[in-house]
């Protein structure tokens, strides 16, 4: 009797470490523009030094962003204790899109983000919340770098 409740205690014991160690759920970032609301898994996720990265491509959100009204971002606390930041791409009245980044924010900074689209934008094309991981990238010809993106969260226009 003792043997089978220790054999119970172990195999227990186990499955709750094996549970336990199973995928951590991604974070989400929620986008409100016009009244409406949705929350977006991660486009692309990948470790802290941007090694290992699982591909999330049916993960766009689509949402009605008009030119001339801010879209609010909120970010979860796991990417919020991280460098990020917002690009929006655009057209302007020529129909060329343009790209448009914020500021990086720092470490424990803000949770949210009001973009206010630049004055030139005819239509919202995306939005991208990109958070940084620890792995440098080439960022322009003449030897500068720029943090690699460890996830990309997209929602886009319908």
């Amino acid at each position: 009797m003792r043997r089978t409740s220790k054999l119970l205690a172990i195999t227990g014991v186990l499955g709750f470490l094996l549970v336990g160690c199973g995928d951590v759920p991604k974070p989400d970032v929620s986008f409100f523009a016009d009244g409406r609301t949705i929350v977006v898994a991660p486009f692309q996720y990948c470790d802290v030094r941007v090694t290992k990265c699982e591909p999330g491509p049916d993960n766009v959100g689509i949402l009605a962003m008009p030119a001339n009204k801010p879209i609010q971002i909120s970010v979860a606390p796991e990417i919020a204790e991280t460098p990020w930041r917002v690009v929006v791409s655009y057209k302007d009245a020529g129909g060329k899109v343009q790209d448009a980044v914020s500021k990086q924010f720092s470490p424990d900074e803000r949770s949210a983000f009001t973009l206010h689209p630049p004055t030139d934008a005819v239509s919202i094309e995306s939005v991208q919340v990109i958070q940084l991981g620890a792995a440098l990238i080439p960022s322009d010809d003449k030897g500068g770098f720029d943090a690699a993106a460890r996830g990309r969260w997209v929602v886009q226009t319908p």
